[in-house]
């Protein structure tokens, strides 16, 4: 990302003054010619995505009863009346067809209580108890909320303690970004970092992407020490990427630890944390540096130039164990929060999946949901956080409802950050402490 002739960034006071202008200039640069291409191929992946979502998701409330033997589950769509979580309950069955042999007619009122359900007049449906009469056994009694059902039960206290360790979550991110600044030769305050990792979430909404708020991160940075460009830049990138790794290999571990719910995921995540190890250690290994004439290679690449600075910058982390060692565990915790946000975000619609489910979701939804395959993740991170949570053992309308609420979440700080716009920006000539 260099720097259009003619319109150096200047320190400023206020980091709201020129900001908008800045970040708005810097996407335009970085996107190039190929911009424009890429964001009709996002705005064609989120409509794949929408309408991957809904014909994955359950609109309607759905009671569904497995008989012995193996034979497909009796589903039956209709409303339910009052809290789904709670026994019993009352389940009013719609119009049309149902698959339920004929044991129930549209618009009768079930009951299910726990361990049965029973029809009008009291009448035995479906029964959990082995000796039972004929023809009513179940193996499973299942009630599966809708989606708007399920985001209407959503319980205050664990949301509003999902919502904390999001923010707590941020703080993680800012204290691992100020440490890399220091590093790059960047001096700046811990208060001052959070204050622009509060400014790129807010950017991450006014220009939704891949990099609105890593741009506005950058600028900032710059504003304060314009003679250190690249460095500042280069800082930003290089938070990012350890992020990413931390996240991947985060994500591996839960998922290979978590028995056979996971076992169809297992494969495909081992072989990108493994990929990413081997690329890792090629990458700090000079030997093997020198033998493929690493620096030769990637000079021969487009956008070589940056490709060398970004090389530069990780070395520089690299060379310096203490810090990147700091940088991972601070990476480390601030997912590990995110992730238990995520599964009290999921407790709190009703979800019965543990914290490492949940983790292992998380993790795999946002590694895939950030690459810049559609404006901000839009529909992406939905359509895989259903798909996922099916597989682990919920449904895919608890998954989408529980990626919903996160991304509602994330946006609720995202425009708290825009307050940071009003606040007094740092002072050129302070010393960080």
């Amino acid at each position: 990302m260099s720097e259009p002739a003619g319109s150096p960034l200047k320190p400023e006071r206020k980091v709201g003054g020129g900001l908008f202008e800045a970040v708005r200039r810097e996407r335009s640069e970085k996107a190039g010619r190929g911009g424009g291409a890429l964001r009709i191929l996002g705005v064609l992946v989120f409509g794949l995505a929408l309408w991957l979502i809904s014909q994955n998701i359950s609109w309607l409330d759905e009671l569904r009863i497995e008989r012995p033997g193996g034979a497909t589950p009796e589903v039956l769509n209709g409303t339910l009346d009052g809290d789904w979580r709670e026994r019993p309950l009352t389940f009013l069955v719609g119009p049309g067809p149902q698959t339920s042999r004929g044991q129930v007619e549209p618009g009768e009122r079930l009951t299910v209580e726990a361990g049965r359900v029973l029809g009008a007049g009291g009448r035995v449906v479906a029964n959990l108890d082995p000796d039972g009469a004929d023809g009513t056994q179940a193996v499973t009694i299942e009630v599966q909320p809708g989606l708007s059902h399920t985001l209407a039960g959503v319980r205050p206290r664990e949301l509003l303690l999902a919502f904390a360790l999001l923010a707590l979550a941020t703080l993680t991110v800012a204290t691992r970004w100020w440490r890399l600044l220091m590093v790059h030769d960047c001096p700046t305050r811990w208060r001052d970092a959070v204050r622009f990792t509060y400014l790129g979430l807010f950017f991450n909404v006014v220009f939704p992407g891949s990099n609105g708020g890593d741009v506005a991160r950058a600028v900032s940075v710059v504003q304060r020490n314009p003679a250190r460009r690249p460095e500042a830049l280069m800082s930003v990138v290089v938070d990012r990427v350890l992020g990413l790794v931390s996240m991947v290999l985060l994500g591996a571990t839960f998922v290979l630890s978590s028995g056979d719910r996971a076992a169809e995921l297992k494969v495909p995540v081992s072989a990108a944390a493994a990929s990413l190890l081997v690329g890792g250690a090629v990458f700090c290994s000079r030997r093997v540096r020198r033998w493929v004439r690493f620096e030769a290679l990637v000079a021969r690449l487009p956008m070589g130039e940056r490709l060398k600075r970004l090389d530069r910058s990780a070395r520089l982390v690299v060379s310096r164990p203490r810090e990147l060692g700091l940088a991972l565990l601070l990476s480390s915790f601030n997912h590990l929060l995110t992730g238990a946000a995520v599964s009290f975000i999921a407790l709190a619609l009703g979800s019965e999946l543990g914290f490492a489910e949940w983790m292992s979701t998380t993790a795999i939804a946002n590694t895939i949901s950030g690459l810049p395959i559609s404006p901000g993740g839009l529909g992406v991170g939905e359509h895989l956080f259903g798909s996922l949570s099916s597989i682990l053992g919920s449904t895919y309308a608890m998954g989408v409802a529980t990626s919903l609420v996160y991304r509602l979440g994330l946006y609720g700080l995202s425009l708290a950050g825009g307050l940071a716009l009003l606040l007094p920006g740092p002072r050129p000539d302070v010393a960080p402490r």
